[in-house]
């Protein structure tokens, strides 16, 4: 009764294993009958030649480096032919219709990447192949194709770019083997396609090479500049309008050596930016370089006409004598179109200059002696400072003759007024007195000497800061429209 039980189950457990093998079975069966007498390293070239379908779908610009001037992209080749050794009826196989067959035991077609940058041509995974019951063979591999791609920067950063993945098939001829284009353009699936932060993807193309040996399948590309605008264009403008304050500093303040030194500076850290971005060459220079340079240029401008303009103030009568030439064209004509007027402490010391010789007329014109001479020649000429009017009045207390009293005495007949004066003795003076007198005739000379060349010293100084007016209109305008002008290029004007 054990052994009959046992021999049940056996049959039981027997007919269940053989009908879950039996479609595996039948696979395996059609399988080893296809493969049997199959050799993958022939092709399924006949009489006539073969036609592969060719296609591409770009799922991902992963980067393109402009240094070293390389193309990523993640994509999928798409081939189709047809080999009629590997056909069947599905009738014989229990309707068996798709089989799916290692890449390794079917002859596929070879497609190298001509223009790899990194010494690898093929695909990078070999999938399996679809293999229909009438021969049709269906192979979708995947490749990460690093190429290499002519970046132009003339217009960096808004540039665009055309970059080509040259596949070439050199195994086969073109009598012998054909790849037919399903598209001229690389398809792009909505769906799977990953956008890349620094390019927008315009347009793709497929065309035939120019050996005739391959495809070119082309990707227009342009570059997103936001990234480059925020961070290096629009600091780099911001710090150049500084150089705009160089000319508003005073004339004699150092600090406009110092305002201008520091923004070259960060101008040259800028440019250095620009530079380890671009690639090495010497066919262009790109815009945003030009751009820097212009303001390099200006800030350089600034600060070697500030040292001119610093000369200029300090400078005076006793070492350079103003051209008539020089102060009637800037004092006279610029100044007004300039709107450029002296500083206000100027006219207050020659109002106070004005009162006071006033003043001293008014007293003086009270004195008989001037009275009685004023009616000989010009008495502007004799009429005198209060410095001089205070040494006359104490002069008379050390019997020295002034030289009013001097010429008032020495008038001839006629009533004109005697010019030949010269200075009584003092030798029966105490020494006390001697040297009181020359120190008054020292300080005397020396604040006259002082008074002329404060009075140059103000005229260059004046100078100075209608050429700092000019020069900032200068600078203005010519920044102003250097970077409309820069921008305008860039948009491709």
């Amino acid at each position: 009764m054990v052994n009959f039980v046992f021999f049940i189950i056996l049959l039981v457990v027997g007919h269940v294993t053989s009908f879950d093998e039996e479609p595996f079975s039948v696979e395996a069966k059609l399988i080893n009958d296809l493969l049997s007498d199959y050799n993958p390293q022939i092709s399924p070239i006949l009489k006539q030649r073969l036609n592969i379908s060719l296609s591409m779908t770009l799922s991902q610009i992963i980067s393109v480096k402009a240094k070293s001037q390389e193309l990523t992209t993640s994509s999928y080749l798409s081939h189709a032919w047809y080999d009629t050794r590997l056909n069947w009826e599905p009738a014989h196989y229990e309707n068996i219709r798709l089989l799916r067959l290692p890449a390794k035991c079917v002859w596929k077609p070879r497609l190298l990447l001509e223009n790899s940058k990194d010494g690898s041509f093929d695909i990078s995974l070999n999938t399996n192949v679809l293999v229909w019951y009438n021969g049709s063979m269906e192979w979708l591999p995947p490749a990460l194709y690093k190429s290499s791609c002519t970046i132009k920067i003339a217009m960096f950063p808004f540039d665009e770019q055309v970059c080509d993945i040259s596949l070439i098939y050199p195994t086969f001829h073109g009598d012998e083997m054909q790849f037919i284009l399903g598209q001229d353009f690389i398809t792009i699936d909505p769906g799977a396609y990953q956008d890349n932060g620094e390019w927008h993807l315009k347009k793709t193309s497929v065309r035939l090479s120019d050996h005739k040996d391959g495809y070119l399948f082309s990707v227009y590309i342009k570059r997103k500049p936001q990234f480059y605008i925020i961070n290096i264009i629009i600091p780099c403008m911001l710090l150049s309008s500084l150089s705009c304050l160089v000319f508003y500093l005073p004339s004699c303040s150092c600090e406009k050596f110092t305002l201008a030194t520091s923004i070259l500076l960060g101008q040259t850290v800028f440019f250095f930016l620009i530079a380890q971005r671009t690639p090495e060459t010497s066919m262009a220079v790109p815009v945003i370089g030009g751009y820097i340079m212009f303001l390099m240029t200006l800030v350089v401008f600034s600060l070697v006409t500030s040292v001119m303009i610093c000369n200029i103030n300090f400078r005076s009568n006793n070492s350079h004598e103003m051209p008539y030439l020089l102060r009637w064209f800037f004092m006279e004509i610029m100044a007004p179109i300039l709107k450029v007027e002296r500083p206000d402490g100027d006219d207050e010391d020659e109002e106070e200059e004005k009162e006071a010789e006033e003043e001293d007329v008014s007293s003086r014109m009270t004195n008989p002696h001037i009275q009685e001479t004023k009616f000989h020649g010009d008495m502007k000429n004799q009429l005198q400072t209060p410095s001089q009017s205070f040494f006359e009045e104490h002069a008379g207390k050390y019997n020295i003759l002034t030289r009013t009293n001097k010429q008032q005495s020495s008038a001839d007949s006629t009533g004109r007024i005697g010019t030949n004066w010269t200075p009584p003795p003092i030798l029966s003076l105490p020494p006390a007195v001697w040297s009181t007198f020359e120190s008054i005739c020292y300080v005397a000379k020396r604040k006259k000497q002082e008074e002329v060349k404060s009075q140059s010293q103000d005229d260059w100084s004046y100078l100075a800061l209608i050429l700092d007016r000019l020069l900032l209109w200068i600078y203005c305008f010519t920044f102003v429209f250097g970077s409309f002008g820069f921008s305008m290029k860039s948009q491709g004007y």
